[in-house]
């Protein structure tokens, strides 16, 4: 039963009805969105992986370590040598600091007197040769006024000639250069031992004697 429309009333409007179609799309229109985002989302995923994949590798640690250098030989410039070996001989008599004394290769007998702080008052230095080399291992006897003189000419303690082997006292023997108490004991007790030297080459017999002392005593010695 339908009611009656009073005077002076507005009747109700009918509702609008709701198409099913546009029912469908409010629901299906936030769906769509989400899945988009979610294939957005992993698009950008896909695409970060392939950048971190195609990246260059980072060198190791070592790699990036500074490398030292080799040290490169030094050159001399033109004209310059290498400083030269020392020597090391014996200086006794009168001296006043008699002894083993070091100096630089090419000193003469002279620096070796003043490494030894100098000759005494009665020493006569002008028996020795005191412009003669030194050589490494040599024994420089200073002598005092009346004393015997042994080096005349080299500075060695050789004498002005050859040492005669079978002869020399130790003192003689240890004057030769690179012949020290010890070997100058030997070269007595072998020819003691073993009879007189018949040749300089007999010396290889002695004990610390080998053949580049033999041949640096060649010149020096006889028998």
């Amino acid at each position: 039963m339908s009611s009656a429309v009073r005077p002076g009333e507005v009747p109700d409007r009918p509702q609008p009805r709701v198409r099913l179609s546009d029912m469908v799309a409010d629901r299906v229109r936030p769906i769509e969105t989400s899945r988009l985002i979610a294939i957005a989302a992993a698009t950008l995923g896909v695409v970060l992986a392939g950048i971190w994949l195609l990246r260059s590798p980072t060198p190791p640690v070592e790699a990036t370590l500074a490398t030292v250098p080799k040290a490169s030989p030094v050159t001399l410039p033109e004209g310059l040598s290498p400083p030269l070996p020392d020597v090391i001989v014996h200086v006794a008599g009168a001296v006043r600091d008699p002894g083993v004394h070091e100096l630089a290769d090419g000193d003469r007998v002279a620096d070796a007197l003043v490494a030894a702080g100098g000759v005494l008052p009665d020493a006569q230095p002008d028996a020795l040769n005191l412009a003669a080399i030194l050589v490494d291992g040599q024994r420089i006897h200073v002598p005092v006024e009346g004393e015997p003189v042994q080096d005349v000419s080299t500075g060695t303690g050789a004498g002005s000639g050859p040492v005669n082997l079978n002869s020399a006292d130790p003192m003689l023997l240890e004057s030769l250069p690179g012949i020290g108490p010890a070997t100058a004991t030997a070269i007595i007790d072998d020819r003691v031992a073993n009879g007189p030297f018949r040749s300089v080459d007999d010396l290889d017999r002695v004990a610390g004697i080998g053949p580049a002392t033999v041949e640096r005593l060649r010149p020096l010695v006889t028998t």
